[in-house]
């Protein structure tokens, strides 16, 4: 996964250090999986943990884009994110990555 394909979906390369160290995968279609490459289900996800700050941004009435960025600097890992993680240590393909989220690159 390339700096550049990281950009293009809006994601900063810095938050994947991983990414050189990865190949590109393909899903090998078989019979018991109906030939698409994908076995099973695997899930990604988006969780913020309400910390404090973010009850009082809540309590506030403040906008859902101010506690989203309050979170994001709590650390919170968005569901594109982990899309990108689960691409990065094999457990996916990109083209599943973009189906599922709607990242385009």
């Amino acid at each position: 996964v390339d700096t550049a394909w990281l950009a293009t979906v809006g994601m900063s390369a810095k938050k994947f250090p991983e990414r050189a160290k990865v190949a590109r995968y393909r899903g090998r279609g078989r019979e018991h999986g109906g030939h698409t490459g994908y076995r099973g289900r695997l899930g990604i996800h988006e969780v913020m943990e309400v910390r404090d700050d973010i009850r009082e941004l809540i309590s506030q009435r403040s906008t859902a884009m101010k506690i989203k960025e309050q979170a994001l600097r709590n650390g919170m890992v968005t569901l594109q994110e982990s899309a990108i993680r689960r691409l990065l240590s094999g457990q996916t393909t990109a083209e599943e990555v973009i189906r599922v989220t709607g990242l385009h690159g």
